[in-house]
């Protein structure tokens, strides 16, 4: 019996090292096929690459609607980070004490870009844009952005927020500190993995944001998803491909820094809010 207990866990564990070694190649693998698709010597993307050539990542430097497109969407990432992180620390702060009447309609409010579609919202902020005489600017499409990243900001700080010993508090309270000093020197600290959780998330959902932007951009503030689009619609060389490839590196580039910095399993050590 208990050699068929061995075997058979030994067959449950082998197994689920498939299952995890199939996940991930297949969620790998396509980033895999675009790596070496950007080599391609050919003006056809296609897979198999037929040679090695770095022609397409020289022809980058040649292309300055993807630079300004590149600019573009840092700068509109950066904002809508900035600003996405303070209006959903106020109002994590706001909701997980329960000062306000009706907090579980204003969360229902601020999460529901995760469940309305961004074309809506997209069509919704061109109409306000019109009307703001607001039409192409950078000025919208920070606010559709940070529409967007609102939620997820929101519920990393909130569960950041709800896993704190309110002891703490009042501890700090009792001692004489002001709330805005209790909020300042021990809330906002002891809640750093959310906060950074929160600036990871936000800059990632705007950096790849393309629904919203494609309703909301003009020809001088394309965001990069926007370009790669307008791109594709006429060319299909490996220049996307190239594109990607560099936008897979800084990304890993920018993880390997985190986790270096901060590590990634405590900043994404999350749990739903009580």
């Amino acid at each position: 019996m208990r050699l068929l207990a061995g075997l058979g866990t030994r067959a449950a564990r082998l197994g689920f090292g498939v299952a995890v070694v199939g996940v991930l190649t297949f969620l790998t693998l396509p980033t895999l096929i675009v790596v070496l698709a950007s080599f391609n010597p050919t003006p056809v993307l296609n897979f198999p690459p037929a040679g090695f050539s770095l022609r397409w990542y020289a022809m980058l430097s040649e292309r300055p609607d993807f630079w300004r497109g590149l600019v573009n969407t840092l700068v509109v990432a950066a904002g809508a980070t900035a600003l996405g992180l303070v209006v959903a620390t106020g109002a994590a702060v706001t909701l997980q004490r329960g000062r306000i009447a009706g907090a579980h309609l204003v969360a229902a409010a601020l999460l529901s870009p995760l469940v309305v579609p961004g074309v809506l919202i997209g069509i919704g902020l061109l109409f306000v844009a019109v009307h703001a005489d607001l039409v192409a600017s950078l000025w919208i499409l920070l606010v559709g952005h940070t529409v967007m990243v609102l939620p997820f900001a929101l519920r990393a700080i909130w569960t950041s927020l709800d896993e704190l010993d309110p002891i703490l508090e009042r501890a700090a309270e009792t001692l004489g500190a002001r709330p805005a000093r209790v909020l300042w020197s021990v809330v906002l600290p002891l809640a750093r993995p959310g906060l950074l959780a929160a600036v990871l998330f936000s800059a990632i959902m705007s950096i790849n944001e393309f629904a919203v932007s494609l309703f909301l951009v003009g020809r001088r503030t394309q965001t990069l998803p926007v370009v790669l689009f307008n791109y594709t619609m006429a060319y299909v060389d490996p220049t996307i491909a190239a594109v990607s490839t560099v936008f897979v590196a800084g990304t890993l580039l920018v993880t390997i820094v985190i986790d270096r910095l901060v590590g990634l399993p405590r900043v994404l050590r999350l749990e739903e809010p009580r």
